[in-house]
């Protein structure tokens, strides 16, 4: 019998031998979007403390950058191995511009189209980090909270 589909590290078998492992696009601990690495992390921190420990890791603070990305992590956040509630990413949305947010490298947030939950954004307050929960992107994320790191897969 054949295993499932190939997938990054997995292994590969043509007409039923094997045939080797296929390289894991992300390292063990991360998981893997369409562009990047991600790794979930349930330390509660501020943004600025959770993009310290990001760049330890060699990764910076997550940014979302294809819609395909936005709603598999939504479906993460809401799934059984997710953690159910909203968490930060590498991002912020100018209180002075309702719909000027940026991720931390300098991306515009729309650049891959309308990511914002049910009235979002919404920097009317000065909550202006961006976080992401089942529903999508919020600003809102300044307190403590888990995080997402992401970096460039292998």
């Amino acid at each position: 019998m054949r295993p499932a589909p190939i997938n990054a590290g997995a292994s590969v078998y043509a007409d039923g031998a094997f045939q080797g492992w296929l390289p894991a696009a992300c390292e063990l601990g991360w998981f893997e979007g369409s562009t990047v690495c991600y790794k979930f992390v349930s330390d509660l921190k501020v943004h600025t403390d959770a993009a310290a420990y990001c760049a330890q890791l060699g990764a910076n603070a997550a940014k979302v950058p294809t819609p395909a990305d936005l709603e598999a992590l939504k479906t993460w956040i809401a799934g059984p191995s997710g953690p159910g509630g909203a968490v930060a990413i590498g991002g912020q949305c100018l209180p002075s511009d309702k719909y000027s947010c940026v991720y931390a490298d300098g991306t515009p947030v729309s650049n891959v189209g309308d990511y914002y939950g049910p009235s979002e954004p919404d920097t009317r307050t000065s909550n202006t980090q961006l976080g992401l929960n089942k529903n999508g992107l919020f600003d809102g994320a300044d307190s403590l909270r888990p995080f997402l790191c992401s970096m460039n897969k292998a």
